[in-house]
């Protein structure tokens, strides 16, 4: 597994594809339940299931939170 730079990941990732993915979240959630159902859409990308399992451990109380978080991996 390659460590990239700070934000070098989430590039790769459409933002429309983040975007319409969170729409469907329901908010606050923790990252295990956040992963379980990006896993359930069967849809999202292997570079956003890798992004979301790299997010700290906690829960996210909104969209920004989490595109925030995807920044920083």
């Amino acid at each position: 597994m390659e460590n990239g730079s700070k934000g070098g990941r989430v590039a790769e990732i459409p933002p429309m594809e983040i975007q319409n993915f969170l729409k469907n979240v329901n908010f606050p959630i923790k990252k295990d339940d956040l992963i379980k159902q990006a896993r359930n859409t069967g849809a999202i990308a292997d570079a956003l299931m890798e992004n979301l399992g790299m997010l700290p451990d906690k829960e996210y109380a909104n969209a920004d939170e989490i595109i925030k978080e995807l920044e920083r991996v």
